[in-house]
């Protein structure tokens, strides 16, 4: 789908729904970056822990530590959420040198990915939040 496309079906469904767009989109990145934290491999911890939420600009650090549990991520991916304003880009990243490998079924843990994995689901999280909000 075509950005252009993606911008007018939302549109609509915001329309449709007279949801809050800022409490939408923020409830979306939040089931975007659970799932990802979820179905994320451990080892170490050390992927999950430098799974990065950001606004504005990519947080591209490798040197956060291990988070075995995904709290200390998800904590950081709520903190950057709260302070999102519309009209800024959310990121979500990990830049560790193993991360493509890892999204190309590298992994037994997760054999079809982890970022793929939540995008796949972004239509479901979008129309669940969507109803939730209603």
């Amino acid at each position: 789908m075509s950005n252009a496309a993606f911008k007018a079906n939302f549109s609509k469904l915001i329309q449709k729904s007279n949801a809050d767009v800022d409490e939408l989109v923020r409830q979306v990145a939040q089931k975007l970056g659970a799932s990802i934290d979820k179905i994320s491999p451990v080892d170490e911890g050390r992927f999950r822990g430098n799974t990065n939420p950001s606004v504005v600009e990519m947080d591209l650090r490798t040197d956060y530590p291990p988070d075995p549990e995904g709290t200390a991520a998800i904590e950081r991916l709520e903190t950057v959420l709260n302070g999102w304003k519309r009209g800024q880009t959310i990121y979500i990243v990990n830049s560790l040198p193993y991360a493509r490998r890892l999204e190309y079924g590298w992994s037994q843990q997760a054999p079809s990915g982890v970022f793929r994995h939540a995008v796949q689901k972004y239509s479901e999280f979008l129309e669940t939040t969507v109803k939730d909000l209603k």
